[in-house]
């Protein structure tokens, strides 16, 4: 027998965000690359005048390394947008099973109120918005999260 670990909603999106974090590193290191390429005033103190001529051509450099990076980016793109589907479908799956259970989890994490009052809701006021008890409110909140639902 098999067995599979299977993710919670915040292992999920905490997997997601490492990925993003990743993507933006790679998308700064690209952007250096680029800025590495842009023509520049010339120093006349390095000006030689009678040396051979190497061909390096810094655009040429900037298309290999982007290959590379590129590589890397889209497969960050793809399991990001994985993540965001298993998230979805998690979400979705929890709420077309127990819709008051989702409620619970919506009210806890809900981005307006945290940006608006600077924390998250209490499980009192949880509580009071879903006529549960405190300690049930976060039962359910806690097996959301664990991915016992």
């Amino acid at each position: 027998m098999i067995l599979e670990k299977h993710l919670s909603i915040r292992e999920a999106a905490n997997e997601k965000e490492k990925l993003e974090n990743q993507m933006q590193l790679y998308l700064d290191k690209k952007e250096m690359n680029f800025i590495k390429t842009q023509p520049k005033g010339s120093d006349y103190n390095k000006v030689l005048v009678e040396t051979t001529i190497t061909l390096f051509d810094r655009f040429l450099k900037y298309i290999e390394k982007n290959y590379e990076y590129d590589e890397k980016l889209f497969s960050l793109m793809s399991s990001i947008n994985a993540y965001n589907d298993y998230i979805f479908n998690e979400l979705k799956r929890i709420a077309s099973i127990e819709p008051f259970k989702i409620k619970i989890y919506k009210l806890r994490e809900d981005m307006n109120f945290i940006e608006k009052n600077g924390r998250k809701r209490t499980w009192e006021e949880i509580a009071q918005l879903t006529h549960y008890s405190e300690r049930q409110v976060r039962r359910i909140y806690e097996e959301i999260i664990k991915g016992k639902i």
